[in-house]
């Protein structure tokens, strides 16, 4: 009997529901460009719009980017459940799933991501909650398979 991908469930939705609720917030409160100091000069939400990948590198490749994610998500889904074999890989699976989908939802519904977390101390490029679900959530699986002896066949 195949299991129920409960761990996955579970880190998908934290990731995608806080990121879009976030995003509604931004949208709805601050008008494109604005920026509000939460620690001034070092933490601002600033409503952003990126149509390019990460970072905002390759600005305009909307379509493009949202085509990648889709073929991104399918390759995760299907590959990664073999590797993934703990909780806290599964729970990154389903991280990079929330983040990924709640990202590519922006891409259709609004032709753009919403970005919007701003740490300006060290100058890094704006970002959302999906981005942390897929860099936290890539960086755990990537730790997890590097330190998980693999079976030989």
């Amino acid at each position: 009997m195949k299991r129920f991908p409960l761990v996955e469930a579970i880190g998908f939705a934290v990731f995608l529901i806080c990121d879009q609720i976030t995003k509604i917030i931004v949208v709805h409160n601050l008008s494109y460009g604005a920026s509000i100091p939460i620690i001034d000069g070092f933490l601002h939400i600033t409503n952003t719009h990126n149509t390019g990948t990460i970072w905002g590198l390759a600005q305009g490749g909307n379509m493009i980017f949202a085509i990648l994610a889709i073929v991104v998500v399918i390759l995760i889904v299907v590959l990664t459940p073999k590797v993934a074999t703990t909780k806290i890989a599964r729970f990154a699976i389903g991280a990079i799933l929330g983040g990924a989908i709640g990202n590519l939802l922006d891409r259709f519904v609004r032709g753009f991501v919403v970005d919007f977390i701003d740490f300006r101390v060290i100058n890094f490029p704006v970002f959302n909650v999906a981005d942390i679900g897929i860099v936290c959530g890539a960086i755990t699986l990537g730790i997890f398979m590097f330190l998980t002896p693999q079976k030989s066949s």
